[in-house]
């Protein structure tokens, strides 16, 4: 009988994929008071899942109340500490960085020119053709799309039921970054 030696390989990493909202900036959304606004309580389930199963008027008002939510975090947004540089270096080394958030484009546009460093690319919205998290569609997508394998790429978050699960279901790496639970709906 011949054993196999066990190997200790541990991943390359080629590639940083980051949520927006809670991890690289502060958290100003309140997400209970979000849910509350547009009629929903924790136990209803997922914010985006419920409100799109809505008729369209009821809908319409929902994401005219989120859209007001995130209008006032982009004069709140704050960086976090710490992310500007992360970013540069990420660069330095000649490692891509993207970015996949549950908010809106308009918002990442923001985010981008608030930054002043190049755009992560690519940046994907709920806007976008992919589902968003904790589908790991999107993150498959940059994986594939920068030419390397989704367990070559770290998703970084703040929610462990959106980023981590859609990081774990990609077959990515993931880091959880504990901001005191104040991330995710």
């Amino acid at each position: 009988m011949t054993t196999q030696p066990a190997t200790n390989v541990k991943p390359t990493l080629r590639g940083v994929v980051f949520d927006m909202d809670g991890t690289l900036l502060k958290p100003v959304i309140d997400f209970a008071e979000m849910r509350r606004r547009v009629g929903l309580t924790p136990e209803m389930g997922d914010i985006l899942d419920t409100i799109n199963q809505w008729p369209e008027e009821r809908r319409a008002q929902a994401y005219a109340t989120i859209a007001e939510i995130e209008e006032q975090a982009l004069k709140d947004m704050s960086v976090m500490p710490g992310a500007h540089e992360l970013c540069a270096f990420l660069d330095r080394s000649g490692l891509p960085r993207g970015l996949i958030t549950r908010n809106v484009r308009h918002s990442v546009h923001y985010f981008h020119e608030f930054l002043g460093l190049q755009p992560f690319q690519p940046a994907i919205t709920r806007e976008c053709e992919f589902p968003y998290k904790p589908s790991p569609a999107a993150l498959q997508h940059i994986a594939q799309s920068w030419g390397v394998l989704p367990g070559e790429v770290m998703m970084v978050g703040d929610s462990i039921k959106d980023d981590i699960v859609s990081g774990n279901r990609a077959g990515s790496l993931t880091v959880y970054l504990d901001n005191g639970g104040a991330g995710g709906p």
